[in-house]
């Protein structure tokens, strides 16, 4: 049976999951960074295979979770080929005619899946879903497939006249999360908090954020207060900012794009053009959640560590937290200290 959804690839008692990818090993956010640290195995083994040439469009990657409890299989279903290009409707196809024989193959029973090539990959649900229903369909009775439907959970806060209003800070917030992700319409809680924090280090300190040495590296509480005003006509969420975990996706709406910009080119000054620049520099070779994440850790540890050498600062994130000391190698944390070091000088 095809069931199509409306909850995530998480909530169903499955025994396999779908987990769409491209074929060059970069799962960097949304439900793609929720699977890569739910399942670490399965990143490890689907980042090797990359990087051997192995993982194919129109073939699938399967890996064995080897637990207890949970979906047994994670089925690696390549939608593009590099990150940054869209899917094409005929890797879906092709895909899922290896899916079908795949699940009689492996015995699956029961398997989630997301809308496959929808969203980040740029493709019509309209136009996917006929495809699933087609491919799938000779196997409806012996698996039941379900499928998440796009959009299900995006929470778009009703706007009042008051809130329309942008400041230099809302419009920097959104401004730097558009340029960052140029080629992507989702950002998620972390970056935004990430960006947050280099914006206010560089100088603009109408932010007035407290940070504090979170789980994810430098956390303030108080941006869900500003972001919450930038809801629903500037940013679009499954749930509402003020409930998200760090991996959930916020969606950019580019249709407000020029607004900004002319609010920009009215009230910035050449110090705040200037700060944007220099943060769009800092930041480049780090886009992705995981790559902020390391940036303003190591930031953090510099600063709080008395602008201390490489191997102090090293030495401080491995004490920071356990997920630090196993996700950040020394290497990792030497390109993030030099990058760090090029841009701010010690007291």
């Amino acid at each position: 049976m095809i069931k199509f959804v409306h909850r995530d690839i998480f909530s169903s008692e499955v025994e396999a999951i779908v987990n769409t990818v491209n074929t060059v090993g970069v799962m960097g956010k949304g439900v793609a960074l929720q699977m890569k640290e739910r399942f670490p195995l399965n990143y490890k083994l689907y980042s090797k295979a990359c990087k051997n040439d192995e993982v194919k469009l129109g073939s699938l990657f399967i890996t064995s979770t080897g637990q207890a409890i949970g979906p047994k299989y994670i089925i690696n279903f390549p939608t593009k080929g590099h990150w940054r290009e869209s899917s094409k409707l005929n890797y879906i196809s092709k895909g899922l005619d290896e899916l079908r024989l795949k699940l009689i193959e492996y015995g699956i029973k029961s398997v989630a899946m997301p809308p496959l090539g929808c969203g980040n990959g740029g493709l019509n649900w309209d136009e996917v879903k006929p495809v699933i229903l087609e491919k799938l369909g000779p196997i409806e009775n012996q698996v039941e497939v379900f499928v998440t439907i796009p959009g299900t959970y995006s929470y778009s806060r009703k706007s009042t006249k008051s809130e329309l209003l942008l400041t230099k800070p809302r419009a920097l917030i959104y401004k730097m999360a558009t340029s960052y992700s140029v080629l992507d319409f989702d950002i998620t809680h972390l970056e935004i908090q990430k960006l947050a924090y280099f914006i206010q280090e560089f100088g603009q300190k109408e932010l007035k954020l407290r940070f504090t040495k979170g789980m994810y590296g430098p956390y303030s509480s108080d941006l869900k207060h500003l972001v919450a005003y930038l809801e629903g006509d500037y940013f679009i969420g499954q749930i509402r900012f003020h409930d998200m975990a760090p991996t959930d996706i916020l969606t950019i709406q580019r249709s407000v794009s020029s607004k900004v910009d002319e609010f920009i080119k009215e009230t910035f000054s050449p110090d705040d053009l200037n700060l944007q620049q220099k943060l769009t520099d800092f930041i480049t070779g780090f886009e992705s959640p995981i790559g902020l994440e390391l940036l303003s850790s190591v930031h953090w540890a510099y600063v709080n560590s008395g602008y201390g050498g490489l191997q102090e600062v090293h030495g401080y994130i491995e004490n920071w937290n356990e997920r630090k000391a196993k996700l950040f190698s020394f290497d990792q944390v030497s390109v993030a200290y030099n990058r760090v070091t090029d841009y701010f000088s010690r007291a």
